[in-house]
């Protein structure tokens, strides 16, 4: 369950092994559920766990923030409220164009966002869908995605890969200095 602190340290741990025992290169994260990319937070066991936002989650989310290497959330289902905030934390989205749907459904289920769930909404996309996916909760399938501005393309693991080639993003990190942009970059974000 992603509200599962286990789940949080085991990301960053994965992230970690990939930062010290790989050759620099471009994380793709995705799942293997076919229908999902992640439905977002068990709220209950998420609000139950002492400290679960503030130890776990924006801890996760920082750690995308500042990671040293280009990351790409490849969307493969939906990816719902904490979900989709996974996927925002990263540099780039694909959105499979034809399952799964990706929304800020908080206001369905009258959950207020905290400000480091939302920041990343008002930093990365344009206003209007920003309103949109916040205070409507809009659902955004793949092609409305694109079209909104919230994924950079559509496609499967093999259009990632051919993303990832085409901007030359695998040897982005080499210089060292990736990681160190990015924390300029989302400054803002960070100290949220």
């Amino acid at each position: 369950q992603p509200a599962d602190p286990g789940l949080h340290r085991r990301l960053i741990l994965a992230l970690d092994v990939i930062e010290h025992r790989f050759e620099r290169g471009v994380v793709i994260t995705t799942s293997g559920i076919d229908k999902f990319y992640s439905n977002g937070l068990d709220l209950q066991l998420a609000l139950s766990t002492e400290g679960f936002f503030e130890s776990y989650l924006w801890r996760l989310f920082q750690k995308f923030l500042t990671y040293p290497m280009p990351t790409i959330s490849l969307v493969n289902g939906h990816a719902f409220a904490a979900g989709f905030m996974l996927g925002m934390h990263h540099d780039y989205r694909i959105q499979n164009p034809s399952r799964g749907f990706v929304c800020v459904n908080e206001l369905d289920f009258g959950a207020p966002l905290q400000a480091p769930m939302v920041s990343v909404f008002r930093e990365k996309l344009p206003a209007a869908t920003f309103r949109n996916a916040i205070l409507e909760a809009r659902r955004f399938g793949g092609r409305e995605a694109l079209e909104a501005g919230i994924v950079d393309a559509l496609g499967g693991l093999d259009d990632a890969l051919a993303f990832v080639k085409s901007r030359g993003l695998h040897r982005k990190a080499e210089s060292g200095v990736y990681g160190t942009l990015r924390e300029e970059m989302y400054r803002g974000l960070l100290a949220v």
